[in-house]
C-alpha cells in the first residue's frame, strides 16, 4: 500500500494505525482529525556509479544533479513523488531515465552507468560495491 492510500484508510477509518510518508500531497493533514507523529527522518542519499563525476566528493547538494539522468520508482510512488517535490522545490524536474520497482535493481542499473538514484540512507543494507553512496546536502534536502 503506497503512503496515499494508507492516509486514506486512516482518515476513513478502514485502519487505526499507519505509517507513512509524509510528502505536499499529506499537508491536507493538519485539518483532518488525523494524529500525526513523526517516527524517524532517514536521510536521502545520492547513488553513483563509481566512475561518476561525483563518486569523489563527499556530499553533493541536489543542485548539482540537475543536468542527471535519474533511476526512480514509478511516478505513483512515494521514492518517486519525493524526488520530484525536491527537484521542483529548487527549480527542475528529474529527467528520469529508468522506473524500477525494487532497490537491487536501481542499484544495479546505478552500477551500469545507467543514471543516478535517491534512496533513504536506511534502505541501504547490503550496498553494491560499483556504487558509491553519498549523501544530499543543502537547504532542499530530500
Amino acid at each position: 500500500m503506497y503512503s496515499s492510500e494508507i492516509l486514506t484508510a486512516v482518515e476513513s477509518g478502514g485502519v487505526d494505525l499507519g505509517l507513512f510518508v509524509a510528502n505536499e500531497s499529506t499537508s491536507h493533514i493538519a485539518d483532518s482529525h488525523v494524529e500525526v507523529i513523526d517516527v524517524l527522518d532517514d536521510p536521502i542519499d545520492l547513488l553513483v556509479p563509481e566512475e561518476h563525476r561525483f563518486a569523489a566528493q563527499g556530499q553533493i547538494p541536489l543542485e548539482d544533479a540537475a543536468q542527471e539522468e535519474w533511476i526512480s520508482g514509478h511516478p505513483h510512488q512515494d521514492a518517486y513523488i519525493e524526488l520530484l517535490a525536491a527537484t521542483r522545490a529548487i527549480g527542475y524536474a528529474p529527467r528520469v531515465a529508468h522506473y524500477v520497482q525494487e532497490l537491487t535493481a536501481t542499484t544495479a542499473l546505478v552500477a551500469a552507468g545507467l543514471g543516478i538514484a535517491a534512496v533513504p540512507r536506511l534502505a541501504m543494507t547490503a550496498p553494491h560495491p560499483r556504487v558509491v553512496q553519498l549523501p544530499l546536502t543543502g537547504s532542499q534536502d530530500l
